[in-house]
């Protein structure tokens, strides 16, 4: 892939760049309206961190941002909408990337079928051939286009969100983190039993293929013959095949996905219950709280689709 990628190496790069960009910016949005709960709306301003007063600060001190509460909201739409244009950046050099690596990959692919001894071609499964030259490579595409990049998102996510949240607060921090070890674990863990399935129902697909080409190929024979049926009932069996293996594959991501639901709902009930407590006995301030309740559903959720996209590659 890395030889593939030749020519297009730079703009995954940039993508990448966008990316971290876009992430740090995010985070920055309930930073803002945690500062304003609590050092402007707040009873207790003097107790908030220094990053909240630092950042009311810099939008013209505390009366100031108390008799125009407009501007946290321009800071917050400046910041989205900064964030929205390295997103797309990020999206659009990923994009062409992917596309041209894949242009290499149908060429040099068209270039060995042609080459290929002919006695090749009387091992070689029909249908398997043609998925290579175009759902795989178009698998593949995606892969680079997205996957890889949400990939790199789960992780530019977590790293910034981590010490962000430990210096707004330790405690919280924990309470916000200690299940990941577990929902990472999960998922990998998973999709390694998945990836037999995938590759079961690949083959199928495969001669599925072969079966609709084969009868495509010799479709005067069979009118000639009047064979129609008989192609039916030779179908039958491969398409209940691959839908019997499409059926058990989705079957067990259903269960993935509500296993992985209920460990990415406790980390969140996690965060409520810990961060209630505190705030019962008043040693974190409700703009804190907020915080990392919105951190928490910001990073968790890319960070359980890792699993499945390692699996996929």
């Amino acid at each position: 892939m890395w030889d593939l990628m030749a020519g297009d190496r730079v703009r995954y790069v940039m993508a990448l760049g966008f990316l971290l960009v876009a992430a740090g910016l995010l985070y920055l949005i309930p930073l803002v309206p945690q500062a304003v709960i609590d050092v402007v709306l707040g009873s207790n301003g003097d107790q908030a961190s220094a990053l909240s007063q630092w950042i009311i600060t810099a939008l013209g001190g505390r009366e100031r941002v108390a008799d125009d509460l407009w501007l946290p909201l321009i800071l917050i739409a400046t910041i989205a909408i900064a964030a929205g244009g390295f997103t797309y950046g990020r999206q659009r050099w990923s994009a062409i990337a992917s596309q041209n690596t894949a242009k290499r990959i149908r060429d040099r692919l068209q270039d060995r079928i042609q080459r290929l001894d002919m006695r090749a071609y009387d091992t070689l499964d029909r249908g398997d051939l043609l998925q290579r030259c175009t759902s795989d490579i178009d698998t593949t595409q995606v892969f680079l286009s997205t996957q890889v990049v949400e990939v790199g998102r789960a992780v530019v996510m977590l790293a910034v969100a981590i010490p962000v949240m430990f210096l707004v607060d330790w405690r919280m921090a924990i309470a916000a983190v200690w299940l990941l070890p577990v929902i990472v674990g999960f998922s990998f863990f998973y999709f390694r039993r998945v990836r037999v399935l995938f590759k079961l129902k690949d083959e199928a697909e495969g001669r599925l293929t072969a079966a609709v080409n084969d009868n495509l190929i010799g479709i005067r024979v069979v009118r000639a013959f009047n064979r129609q049926e008989h192609e039916i009932e030779r179908f039958k069996p491969f398409n209940d095949e691959h839908r019997r293996l499409d059926a058990r594959l989705y079957s067990v991501f259903a269960s993935f996905w509500s296993l992985s639901d209920l460990l990415c709902f406790m980390q969140q009930a996690s965060v409520v219950m810990i961060g209630a407590w505190l705030l019962s006995t008043e040693r974190i301030l409700v703009g804190e709280f907020y915080f990392f309740f919105a951190a928490v559903g910001m990073y968790l959720w890319p960070v359980r689709m890792a699993g499945r996209i390692v699996a996929e590659f």
